[in-house]
């Protein structure tokens, strides 16, 4: 086992959580969903946002083709669980930016910038006339508002470090 997944393994056993799904959003402060949800659904119920849904195994997934997250809380307000633990962060997401980015065909788009609450996504000129997409990782809150605004669908966001 490499150095980098062992010492991922190990803080996501002191957060407690288990990495079954690697991929896969859960609703910010949710750090013991796997082992305390009953997935009753009432966090999904309580999104104003609409953005969790059950996922294949029945627990509460973002998804941020729909919307945006505004951290307002409700799903962990009306949680009964021991699942979220709103005294951390409300997670460390990592987006990506796939080759549909309209940008790699040279094409003008700055809808995902435009989105962005934080203004963490920037664009910077390059030699002949390319423009460069630059996510500021110290400025992005993992919002998701450029994965729902992305006209190519080239932006995804999933668990981080």
């Amino acid at each position: 086992m490499s150095e980098g997944l062992a010492s991922s393994s190990r803080r996501r056993f002191l957060f407690g959580q288990r990495a079954c799904l690697p991929d896969t959003v859960y609703p910010p402060w949710a750090y013991h969903l796997e082992q305390n949800c009953s997935r009753c659904g009432d966090c999904l119920n309580a999104c104003p946002q609409e953005i969790i849904s059950f996922n294949e195994h029945g627990f509460p997934v973002v998804d941020f083709h729909t919307g945006e997250c505004t951290f307002c809380g409700e799903c962990a307000g009306v949680c009964a669980d021991s699942v979220f633990d709103q005294s951390l962060p409300p997670w460390a997401l990592q987006l990506d930016i796939s080759g549909a980015c309209f940008l790699h065909d040279k094409v003008y788009c700055r809808s995902c910038g435009d989105a962005c609450p934080e203004r963490a996504i920037q664009f910077h000129v390059a030699l002949g006339g390319v423009t460069n997409l630059v996510i500021d990782a110290d400025l992005c809150t993992g919002c998701g508002a450029c994965v729902s605004s992305c006209p190519a669908q080239a932006i995804t966001a999933k668990p981080g470090e």
